[in-house]
């Protein structure tokens, strides 16, 4: 069998420690820029749940105070409709579930396809947060993987 020819001795591995190299960069960029996603978006979250606990802790009468939490989600949820997307894609991805230790429930949905049965499966495997602290997990489900924050608040008056 006939050596390869100089060219091909040298292209061969000079190609391949380039490709080596391209997919380093690649995949540590792309870890950079999920990470630099993800803490933008948990900050979100924890603003929101900081907002949302002022809210509940206002000295609005109970009734008002769903009303408030649900005005705090649209206005974040509220973003520019890109060109080119469905109505559908641009749908806000927010949703808030308010539960007393009681036992009471009242679920705020807006828009969000991730369904308040899979918050709660998920919440149901967690350990409760510390009271006024959040914690930040993901929630999957057949659209897609999810961010959320939990926050459990005491409320002033009970």
């Amino acid at each position: 069998m006939k050596p390869l020819a100089l060219k091909w001795r040298l292209t061969i591995p000079i190609a391949l420690a380039v490709t080596i190299a391209m997919s380093i960069i690649g995949a540590l960029a792309y870890d950079n820029f999920r990470e630099l996603v993800l803490a933008q978006t948990d900050r979100s979250l924890v603003s929101a749940t900081e907002t949302i606990k002022t809210v509940v802790n206002d000295s609005l009468p109970a009734g008002d105070r769903a009303t408030h939490v649900q005005l705090v989600l649209a206005t974040m949820a509220e973003r520019p409709a890109e060109k080119g997307s469905s109505e559908e894609e641009e749908r806000p991805q927010l949703m808030a579930r308010i539960w007393m230790d009681d036992g009471v429930t009242n679920s705020i949905a807006i828009g969000s396809p991730v369904g308040i049965q899979a918050l709660t499966v998920k919440t149901q495997t967690l350990t409760k947060p510390p009271v006024g602290q959040s914690l930040l997990f993901d929630i999957e489900s057949s659209k897609g993987c999810y961010r959320a924050s939990w926050m459990r608040v005491a409320m002033k008056d009970g």
